[in-house]
């Protein structure tokens, strides 16, 4: 039996096991395949509507589900916390201390907010990454705001959802203006890096708009400490922010898991083959999501691609069809930037993002992929996302044999 084995239940895990369910019906009903799913607490959010319950007031109840029900019938489900993957033994061991084997290990776990990192941080400040309880926290708190600075921005990279820090101070200028308040609030935009976001053409266009909206950009502004009680944000610069509300993106590192086996970095970000997606060093391990350390968008978008590719690979190498895949490092963000418009910032490994114009139709289209999300982890969407994507997302080939 070839014993598949899937780490984390978000986009990337929940997707690349149903892939692989839906394809390998044959061989998992003649007991050839088995696949098994193992998620810390078996409630799935759809991450990017966080953003929407922090500074639209959508209802946290309207981004979750239980993983069980997104699963196919096909894929044996646990709630279990991992706590130790041995690549040398094939085994990944739980809190429950049940150990499993596999054949191929497909770690998915994502990343973990690490706010005890910065002293003072968590005292100081609200962020809507985290959970939905935290995203509806920060919607109470911009109901309370009268007058003074709100911060928002990164406080350190890689982290999830790169843009956004940048909807976040886009949507709460939207919000401050609608209620009248833009001449008693200050929207400040702070950042360890020389600009607002990671790729320069992007942030070209997100500077002209924070000019002309009013949003006040900090580069190179690393986080030293917070005070809570004076309401001040030191920078390792020696500069200093006063604030009012403090809405920013904390540090991220990987699960504890992958850090105490001992198989990432010091923040636990797991070294992957950038077109595999196998962990280095590993014939039959793939680390796909955020967990793994490509230099591409830790978001939905690049993991559901980089999921698919895992899947593809796998059911070629069980069938021995001969084909392999390779991710392009694709991504495709999208960036609400308020009063109904949006932009997406397109590339991948070999290609450049190319300047964005925000437009209804983008935001129209964001909305929608939101909707058919659901649907899409399920796995029964490839042939829309294949014609949306294009090659631009893979490359496939039948590989020569030796």
């Amino acid at each position: 039996m070839r014993r598949i084995l899937v780490l984390g239940g978000g986009t990337a895990g929940t997707l690349v096991a149903n892939l692989l369910a839906r394809e390998l019906g044959a061989e998992i009903m003649k007991g050839d395949v088995e696949i098994t799913l193992l998620d810390e607490d078996g409630n799935h959010v759809f991450q990017p509507n966080l953003l929407y319950t922090s500074f639209k007031g959508m209802k946290p109840e309207k981004i979750v589900r239980p993983e069980k029900k997104l699963l196919h019938k096909r894929i044996n489900f646990s709630i279990d916390r991992v706590t130790k993957i041995n690549f040398t033994n094939n085994k990944v061991i739980t809190e429950s201390n049940k150990t499993y084997i596999y054949d191929d290990l497909i770690i998915a776990v994502g990343s973990k907010i690490a706010r005890d990192e910065i002293l003072g941080f968590d005292e100081a400040n609200l962020d809507f990454h985290s959970s939905q309880e935290n995203a509806l926290k920060v919607w109470e708190r911009i109901q309370e705001i009268r007058k003074g600075k709100v911060v928002v921005g990164v406080s350190a990279f890689p982290h999830k959802c790169p843009p956004a820090p940048v909807e976040a101070a886009f949507l709460l200028e939207e919000f401050f203006k609608k209620r009248k308040l833009k001449d008693n609030v200050e929207i400040h935009f702070i950042t360890p890096i020389s600009r607002p976001y990671p790729d320069p053409t992007i942030s070209n266009t997100i500077e002209r708009h924070f000019k002309e909206r009013g949003i006040i950009i900090h580069p190179f502004f690393n986080i030293d400490r917070v005070d809570s009680e004076k309401k001040i944000i030191y920078s390792l610069e020696g500069t200093d922010l006063e604030f009012e509300a403090m809405f920013v993106v904390p540090p991220h590192k990987a699960p504890q898991a992958i850090i105490d086996s001992k198989i990432g970095d010091e923040d636990g970000w797991i070294p992957t083959d950038k077109y595999t997606l196998l962990v280095n060093g590993q014939k039959n391990v793939y680390a796909i999501g955020d967990v793994a350390d490509l230099r591409t968008s830790k978001s939905g978008v690049t993991a559901h691609l980089e999921a698919v590719v895992v899947a593809r690979n796998i059911i070629a190498d069980i069938r021995q069809t001969g084909e392999r895949c390779k991710f392009t490092g694709r991504t495709h963000c999208p960036m609400d930037v308020g009063y109904g418009k949006a932009l997406f910032v397109i590339s991948t490994y070999d290609k450049a993002a190319k300047d964005a114009k925000p437009t209804r139709r983008n935001l129209l289209m964001k909305k929608a992929f939101a909707q058919m999300y659901w649907t899409a982890v399920g796995g029964s969407l490839e042939w829309l996302f294949d014609r949306y994507f294009g090659e631009d997302a893979r490359e496939c080939f039948i590989e020569e044999p030796i």
